[in-house]
């Protein structure tokens, strides 16, 4: 008896390399965006120059390199990982708040 899922099918883990690496990236925008805090945190708590952030343009680069190579990996693979998935909406909702950022001022 298998226990793996049949293709196309949901799973928790990306089940393709990418998926893995669709993954990845929109984990390597969510540890940016916790540098991203914490540098804000430390400017403030410790009077540090504000100038030591992370650019909006690499956090917008990674998050929508992420978001696109993970629905590759759902439209090209059927690669239906619920945590990719959950990550990629998030991320779309952290870019769609630095557009508005953005355009508000």
């Amino acid at each position: 008896m298998s226990t793996t899922p049949p293709a196309g099918s949901f799973r928790t883990l990306p089940g393709t390399r990418l998926g893995w690496w669709g993954f990845g990236m929109l984990g390597a925008g969510a540890a940016l965006q916790l540098v991203q805090s914490a540098l804000v945190w430390a400017s403030g708590a410790w009077g540090l120059d504000a100038a030591v952030r992370v650019p909006v343009l690499v956090f917008v680069v990674v998050m929508t390199t992420g978001v696109i190579v993970s629905a590759l990996a759902v439209a090209l693979r059927r690669d239906y990982s619920i945590m990719m998935i959950a990550l990629a909406a998030v991320t779309l909702i952290s870019l769609g708040g630095a557009a508005v950022r953005a355009l508000a001022g």
